[in-house]
């Protein structure tokens, strides 16, 4: 692959984003002895999230690209002698970073949650973590719990963690630190789960410790943060759970003191009942019941489809004093159900009708207003009107007719397209990318080519098309100048 030159492109973040995308799993021993210096000098970016990115891509090539190349195995002692100099180089541009930007060094912490778990890379890692005492970046709770991790991860690898170890873990659930606890608990779920138990996809029966989980439970209700790290361990769906963990999730969420820490090392309760129970709207009552509105509302809008009894609980939501909730619940119950919030502002969302016969027509804005650089995009959603689902022909009649060809440019490759510039099929959704950056999604039966929503997201439009237009101040119309509707 040819990679950009960085002395000219440094400065360029399209040069990063060209960069990261490189397919790493196809790299030659050549092009890796390229790509580390050339990926290694964004560390030194202004942009922090160029930073952080570059750590991640950085840490995947060390821990699990080049290792995992064919090539680099099959040189047997070589190759973990290649992997242990490749260690010692990261390390020390990490470090060497981490002095004029001690976020990269959190960064790389960040990362070893999830790799650096094998050999020969464990113990040297585990090194390294003894001498960070002190350093920017590096708080001793961090430092901590990764240590604890690569403890684990090792005894995985040695055949499974002794009771000495369990009883260890078990205790540090009531660790001061809120990252060391849940850190604790992620070992302990990973004890119940394939690696530390003997058939990891035949379990015996009663492999699951119950009195385990009762502890964990009865940890959580006092000092929230440890259930969600314990119980998500193993699959992240929780598939691998014996039973079924909705009504206990419900249960703590209900009962214990208070939310948990904001910033865990590990999806918590909250993220996991989000998804467990998204289809659900008696599990979202109970949630603004117990005044977890900001998990009611991402269980709300995980679903990009109608659920029954959901549609009020957004209105609901709708009524919230804070913006960041009410603002999506308005969103989604406009996108997915075609309902306006009767407290929508007018300037962020509107419905349009009489635009079409056959499309009620919502706008909608994103982001910050527009001013002082603050981000922003308009997104315009249609559903059918007098009937259940528009026609192909339809669906690119009424696309054209907001946003015309010449505008939003010549289709582009789409985001996980497998052919050129052809749209992205995705269950029940197909999008198709243009050369403005607009994106259209249908949503409906792509087979059937029959469509309930079509979404349209004027992405690098700003300033140049906006459905807001289309509507007078009362949201009706804007009238032509013979008179007519626009």
């Amino acid at each position: 692959m040819t990679m950009p030159e960085d002395a000219a492109t440094r400065s360029d973040p399209a040069a990063f984003r060209r960069l990261c995308k490189a397919p790493l799993h196809g790299l030659g021993p050549a092009e890796w002895e390229a790509y580390y210096p050339r990926m290694s000098v964004w560390l030194a970016h202004e942009d922090p999230e160029i930073r952080r990115s570059a750590v991640e891509r950085l840490a995947t090539a060390v821990f699990w690209a080049e290792p995992s190349d064919r090539r680099r195995e099959a040189e047997g002692a070589a190759g973990a002698s290649r992997a242990v100099a490749r260690l010692r180089w990261l390390l020390g541009t990490i470090e060497a970073a981490a002095v004029a930007h001690p976020d990269v060094l959190a960064a790389f912490l960040g990362a070893l949650r999830w790799q650096g778990d094998k050999a020969p890379f464990i113990d040297r890692l585990l090194d390294w973590l003894s001498g960070l005492a002190g350093r920017p970046g590096a708080p001793a709770d961090v430092v901590g719990g990764t240590r604890l991790l690569l403890h684990g991860c090792r005894a995985r690898t040695a055949g499974g963690a002794d009771a000495a170890q369990r009883a260890d873990w078990l205790a540090r659930l009531d660790h001061p630190s809120d990252y060391v606890r849940a850190c604790a608990a992620r070992l302990l779920g990973g004890y119940l789960d394939e690696g530390f138990r003997d058939a990891a996809d035949d379990a015996p029966p009663g492999w699951f410790d119950r009195d385990l989980l009762a502890q964990v439970v009865e940890r959580d209700l006092a000092r929230p943060g440890v259930l969600g790290p314990f119980l998500a361990a193993g699959e992240p769906d929780l598939g691998h759970l014996p039973f079924d963990p909705l009504p206990l999730m419900l249960d703590v969420m209900e009962r214990r003191a208070g939310r948990e820490p904001h910033d865990l090392p590990f999806n918590g309760l909250d993220f996991l009942l989000h998804e467990q129970a998204a289809g659900s709207a008696a599990a979202v009552r109970r949630m603004i019941d117990c005044g977890a509105a900001d998990t009611a509302l991402l269980t709300a809008t995980e679903y990009d489809h109608p659920v029954p009894g959901m549609a009020d609980l957004l209105a609901e939501l709708g009524r919230h004093s804070d913006p960041r909730i009410f603002g999506s619940a308005r969103a989604h119950l406009a996108s997915v159900y075609n309902r306006l919030h009767p407290e929508a502002d007018p300037h962020r969302l509107r419905r349009i009708t009489g635009w079409r016969p056959n499309a009620t027509l919502y706008a909608l804005r994103q982001g910050g207003s527009g001013a002082d650089g603050d981000p922003w995009r308009d997104v315009a959603i249609l559903h059918p009107a007098g009937r259940e689902a528009f026609s192909d022909a339809e669906a690119i009649d009424l696309v054209d007719a907001l946003i015309p060809p010449a505008l939003r440019g010549a289709p582009s490759r789409t985001l996980y397209a497998r052919d050129g510039t052809g749209p992205c099929r995705s269950g029940n959704r197909e999008t198709q990318a243009y050369a403005s950056g607009v994106l259209v999604t249908l949503t409906g039966d792509p087979e059937a080519r029959r469509w309930q929503r079509i979404r349209i997201i004027a992405r690098g439009l700003q300033g140049r098309s906006t459905p807001f237009d289309l509507a007078g101040e009362d949201g009706r119309p804007q009238p032509d100048a013979d008179g007519g509707d626009r």
